[in-house]
């Protein structure tokens, strides 16, 4: 049995039930009112939280606990003040903030490891599948299916380690921009750099080092790739400069393959 739950309190506009206490974390008076978006998002996910505590402990009483495994993993991240002044939220706003997204299997059996990769959520299937594979929680036929259809879908389990490249074959990873169709974010596995580029003429390219500026604080961003790729020349170096080739290129590729995948047409 498969139960999904979507879990809006940490969503903006953050807002706590009536009879829910408000903790300031942060200082939010006078000139310090601009931390009161990233104050209240922090009582939202104190509320979730003893809410998920409580979801988990009627697993256990029920005894259930065993037989379940857990997914906790956001759909997005949030840019705050804190992190960007010149642009909050998500629409139009490519910022890595908005991209760093954990994500959590629980189970009492399963130990407790802190997996670092650079990945994204079309890994959530097949780690569920490689975990029911080898528990042995499935029968033999359901097995088979399950050992087939692991090898289909494009992302790789988490219970293994992870493969950045494979025969010259970056992993790379897609992040599509609120609201859609104006900006794409792309990553690799084998890189710390990051590139964001426009699908509009409203946009510009943005790229960043998260090795040496994990906070984005100093990006590059020009009106043409040409000059973006100089300057990451100039900045960062040859090895910098093909990555953003070649990432543009694949970028371009994915959002041209999804429009095909799903039939869609732009109208003028």
């Amino acid at each position: 049995m498969f139960f999904s739950h979507f879990t809006s309190t940490t969503h903006h506009p953050w807002g706590l039930p009536r009879d829910s206490k408000e903790i300031e974390y942060v200082n939010t008076q006078g000139n310090m009112g601009w931390h009161r978006d990233f104050n209240s998002y922090l009582n939202t996910v104190r509320f979730q939280d003893a809410w998920l505590g409580e979801l988990l402990q009627l697993f256990e009483q029920h005894g259930i606990a065993n037989e379940t495994l857990v997914v906790l993993v956001g759909d997005h991240g949030q840019a705050f003040k804190e992190d960007i002044t010149t642009r909050t939220g998500t629409y139009k706003n490519g910022h890595v903030s908005n991209f760093r997204v954990p994500i959590t299997f629980r189970h009492p059996h399963i130990p407790r490891v802190q997996y670092e990769a650079n990945a994204t959520s079309i890994s959530i299937l097949p780690t569920i599948l490689d975990l029911l594979i080898n528990t042995g929680s499935l029968n033999r036929n359901d097995m088979v299916v399950a050992s087939d259809l692991i090898h289909d879908y494009e992302g790789q389990s988490l219970i293994r380690p992870y493969k950045s490249s494979q025969r010259g074959r970056r992993a790379w990873n897609f992040g599509v921009i609120n609201s859609g169709a104006s900006m794409l974010s792309v990553t690799s596995a084998d890189a710390p750099w990051r590139l964001v580029i426009p699908l509009d003429r409203a946009s510009q390219w943005r790229f960043t080092d998260l090795k040496n500026d994990p906070l984005e604080l100093d990006p590059l961003e020009k009106w043409s790739m040409e000059q973006l790729v100089g300057d990451v020349r100039n900045f960062y170096g040859e090895e910098a400069s093909h990555w953003v080739v070649q990432a543009d290129a694949v970028a371009q590729w994915w959002a041209w393959e999804r429009k095909r995948l799903w039939g869609y047409k732009a109208t003028k």
